[in-house]
């Protein structure tokens, strides 16, 4: 297992309770007041790094969980840059432009949550690892998921439908 070094490990909260409390604060002194995120991204090697396949996954579900409770617009740092120092390998794009997992991951996520209007409610599941989001997209419903740690059973059947895994 390897260690987020971008997470808070001194609160019992998590990033979602974090984005509903800003947004019901905005609520109540600024109301409808548009809020960013202008800086998130994971390193994906150096002192608080990663791996390039955890960046990949992480990436896409920070941006999901900042859309889905509030945020308005979400911007990754930083485009390119794999030198292994403090943050300067957070980039989608190695420092010769080709691009690291994590570039097509959040591909993935924008071209399938294109058309998403507003953010989306988690749903329940028996395993706490698991986390169901469900967007509204055009009229119809679109489920992400994804597991925390390690590998789960979903153990929904949706009948007739479309998959698509990053």
């Amino acid at each position: 297992s390897v260690t987020d070094g971008n997470a808070n490990l001194t609160s019992a909260s998590t990033l979602a309770e974090n984005l509903q409390e800003l947004v019901e604060w905005r609520d109540r002194h600024a109301p409808k007041m548009p809020i960013w995120m202008t800086e998130t991204g994971y390193d994906s090697a150096g002192p608080f790094g990663t791996t390039e396949a955890i960046q990949a996954a992480r990436v896409p579900r920070v941006v999901m969980l900042c859309l889905a409770n509030g945020v308005e617009k979400v911007f990754v740092y930083r485009e390119s840059g794999s030198t292994p120092s403090r943050h300067a390998c957070s980039g989608l794009l190695r420092n010769d432009f080709s691009p690291k997992p994590s570039w097509y991951t959040l591909e993935t996520m924008i071209r399938q949550l294109h058309g998403v209007r507003g953010g989306a409610r988690r749903l329940p599941h028996p395993d706490k690892n698991v986390w169901l989001l469900e967007w509204q997209a055009n009229s119809e419903p679109l489920l992400t998921a994804w597991t925390v740690n390690d590998t789960a059973i979903l153990g929904i059947d949706f009948g007739s439908c479309t998959v698509t895994d990053s």
